[in-house]
């Protein structure tokens, strides 16, 4: 994990608004975990055990391996018992304290798990959730993103009142109307996304993210109301939306700001002429992001009663 790698990265042309498809090699950098978050923050994590050192008076240093970067740490024998050395894996809840130096980052408590039930990701729920098979869709989906998309989306997540809203929160009243309804249309559409055959590896990756979590302002809404109506070349994210992805976007711009700039253009207002394309044109991404989440809406389609002719609840 400590060795960049060299991969594609689309450039974003600021003229067009859309994600060119001339390929730039440089280096993706390894975000660290501690730059995420401001001040005092306590996060769960899973990870592997690296470098541990058993120093005097009992206290232990070691590194916790993580998808998104290396994140040293500080223990004893009470919260890191000796038989968890180099090369377990962990479930790992950490203090994490920003821009205090000589106050390392704390282990608070850890669980050992088995590697064959650790997907290559860091990111794991911790409030209750019901919806075990799109958790393991969206587990997998998260693997397969790069270090810095992993790192908004576990800086975002850390707030436990957005993370049970995602989870748990129905999507609208003409679709997915039940718990954990905006979780299942959020996985669909990020799938759906990821699987377009002309699309970048980078690219994929971007979309899929975006769709990810393009109506996550809908855990602040106290309204639920229809989706239908927002089907049109201009659909937009949820309004909330960009409040909950702003600090976490600003954290990984410093590092990666190619890519929370083409994250940013996909959330951002619709100009009518990204909609201008000639007929059997190959979709830009932000049509690919917004195709998905329509065709995600379908998977849970009422078969009767025409959405139009469903109440908005309060």
């Amino acid at each position: 994990m400590k060795t960049a790698m060299s991969v594609a990265q689309p450039q974003t042309d600021l003229t067009t608004r859309t994600l060119s498809k001339q390929n730039v090699h440089s280096e993706a950098y390894i975000i660290d975990p501690i730059a995420l978050f401001r001040g005092r923050s306590v996060i769960t994590v899973l990870g592997r055990i690296e470098d541990w050192k058993l120093e005097w008076a009992g206290r232990i240093r070691c590194t916790l391996c993580l998808s998104i970067g290396d994140l040293p740490l500080t223990a004893n024998r009470d919260t890191l018992p000796l038989e968890i050395q180099n090369g377990s894996w962990v479930r790992a809840r950490v203090l994490l304290l920003r821009g205090s130096s000589g106050s390392p980052t704390r282990l608070l408590s850890v669980t050992v798990v088995q590697p064959e039930e650790v997907a290559p990701t860091s990111w794991t729920p911790t409030v209750p959730f019901h919806r075990h098979a799109h958790m393991r869709r969206l587990r997998l989906l998260l693997s397969k993103l790069e270090p810095g998309l992993q790192a908004i989306f576990i800086a975002v997540m850390t707030d436990a009142r957005v993370e049970r809203g995602f989870l748990n929160r129905i999507s609208a009243t003409d679709h997915h109307t039940y718990p954990g309804g905006l979780f299942d249309h959020s996985v669909e559409a990020a799938e759906l996304v990821h699987r377009q055959q002309h699309l970048g590896g980078r690219e994929c990756g971007i979309a899929a993210f975006t769709c990810l979590l393009f109506d996550l302002g809908k855990v602040s809404d106290e309204q639920f109301r229809l989706d239908w109506h927002r089907c049109s070349s201009r659909l937009q994210p949820h309004p909330n939306t960009a409040r909950h992805l702003g600090r976490a976007l600003d954290s990984v711009e410093r590092l990666e700001p190619d890519l929370v700039e083409s994250v940013r253009m996909l959330l951002a207002k619709c100009d009518w002429t990204e909609w201008l394309s000639p007929p059997g044109a190959t979709p830009t991404l932000k049509q690919c992001v917004h195709q998905a989440m329509q065709e995600s809406w379908q998977f849970d389609k009422p078969s009767k009663d025409h959405p139009s002719k469903t109440g908005a609840q309060k």
